[in-house]
């Protein structure tokens, strides 16, 4: 019978980018793109055959290279090895926070086997999922999978049953770690309710790390609770200016005064994609001083890499409501349901009038259901891990990351200067019309004190145009 370390728990419940004149369209070519839509991520699966269908890739069961030319981020690394301890390890940011890097670099000088699966959108098939787990924790200790995956591979048996034997084979194995990289790709609930099952008869010998963008959809919960789960986030992934000055000055071959690596730090806010893309833009700048302190979202790189790592993969209607909100110093629901009024005739253009006028009789005063559509709109952007950080514990106010803000203007004012300026004079009128007591939302009282900086626009609107062009 398998030791397990966690009590049972009850089973757990692309989009095109923004590049090449793409932008309008994602705001105009389905019906009523500028209001916020309901409805969760459309669930993608490509891959729904059996196992036997397609061989597996081996490159996708070894450990990433590590290079030289990147930062051992030593302090993380013993935080990984201390995670040992507890039964599971999340490691959950947006793109571009160094996630596989950091756990190649683990791996690599780990003294425990472990056992690597770099996932993506094809394994969501649970058959074809556990067969490249198998393969791996048996390349790590060979033998190990061999009985569960004889199971795995008649399609009568029960994949619960093929892992019951797995788990009962590893309790008696050498310790070893399994790493699921880039889980967030896997949006079928099947998947991970049989993920769910294996967490819940976790022997001993196996520690599972899981990284991706957003967590797993899994009773998190539980583990926090038993002090079984160990988390690196994005206030952990962040570069402190200690690793930045070691990176610039790698990547630059240039010694950086503290001035322009904390000016840059606060620019890119630890996040390792944007230090290196900025220290490799100014390698070939014959002023890398003058090219850091410049250095913004409107930058082609920054551009680039947000259009094909993030907007690439997100759906229409969260883009739509990004585009609008990204003017927005501080968000909140009732200050985002004011920019995405489905009422404009902007809206109202691209929305049949049997959809306008059911809403006006569901929701007569035209408040209340398109807040809360907003507030459902910025819990689903927050949980699929795309640059929305919480500005408190009641999920009331958030902010954009600096550069993913500063990127959505400088495109929205260079494609749509006109929709910019009716999204600016929206959030003006709201904070004019609004007081602190009439905007129905349960964390005013925590953020009173900052409502003044928080509404929208502390700086002169020309001021900020001027800035992203």
């Amino acid at each position: 019978m398998a030791t397990s370390r966690l009590q049972p728990l009850p089973p757990a419940g692309r989009q095109r980018g923004l590049h090449d004149g793409q932008f309008l369209r994602v705001l105009s070519q389905q019906r009523g793109a500028l209001a916020i839509r309901d409805g969760a991520p459309r669930q993608v699966c490509r891959h729904i055959a059996a196992p036997s269908a397609a061989p597996l890739i081996a490159t996708k069961l070894l450990i990433p290279p590590f290079s030289t030319s990147l930062l051992a981020r030593e302090r993380l690394i013993t935080q990984l090895v201390q995670g040992l301890q507890h039964a599971l390890t999340l490691v959950i940011a947006p793109a571009g926070y160094g996630k596989t890097t950091l756990l190649s670099a683990w791996a690599r000088q780990s003294a425990t086997p472990t056992a690597w699966v770099s996932l993506d959108a094809d394994d969501c098939a649970p058959r074809r999922f556990w067969t490249y787990v198998i393969a791996a924790l048996d390349a790590a200790q060979p033998g190990v999978g061999a009985r569960a995956q004889a199971l795995l591979d008649t399609p009568t048996v029960a994949i619960e049953q093929a892992l019951a034997t797995l788990i009962n084979t590893l309790s008696t194995a050498q310790p070893m770690t399994l790493v699921l990289d880039d889980y967030h790709v896997i949006d079928v609930a099947g998947m991970h309710q049989s993920l769910a099952f294996l967490l819940n008869h976790l022997p001993d010998t196996l520690h599972i790390v899981i990284a991706g963008r957003a967590e797993p959809p899994i009773p998190l919960a539980h583990w926090r609770a038993t002090d079984a789960l160990m988390e690196l986030g994005v206030a952990e992934l962040r570069f402190t200016n200690e690793e930045a000055t070691t990176l610039l000055t790698a990547i630059t071959q240039q010694p950086l005064t503290d001035a322009v690596v904390t000016m840059l730090m606060e620019r890119t806010e630890g996040w390792a994609a944007g230090l290196r893309l900025a220290a490799r833009g100014a390698r070939t700048s014959a002023d890398v001083t003058r090219f850091l302190h410049d250095f913004n979202g409107s930058h082609r790189d920054i551009q680039d890499y947000l259009d094909q790592e993030v907007f690439g993969h997100i759906p229409a209607d969260m883009q739509a409501f990004m585009v609008q909100t990204a003017v927005l110093d501080r968000l909140c629901a009732p200050l985002c349901a004011a920019l995405c009024d489905p009422d404009d005739r902007l809206v109202a253009a691209n929305e049949p009038e049997s959809a306008h006028q059911r809403r006006r009789e569901d929701d007569p005063d035209g408040t209340h259901g398109i807040t809360q559509r907003a507030h459902d709109m910025l819990v689903r952007i927050e949980r699929t891990g795309l640059f929305l950080i919480p500005l408190d514990t009641e999920r009331g106010w958030y902010r954009y990351h600096m550069l993913f803000a500063e990127a959505i203007r400088h495109r929205l004012n260079q494609d749509a200067p006109e929709l910019a300026a009716l999204l600016r004079q929206r959030s003006t009128r709201f904070r004019t019309k609004h007081t602190v007591s009439s905007v129905p939302w349960p964390s005013w009282r925590s953020v009173r004190a900052s409502w003044r900086c928080c509404a929208c626009w502390p700086m002169d609107a020309q001021t900020r145009i001027s800035r992203w062009r």
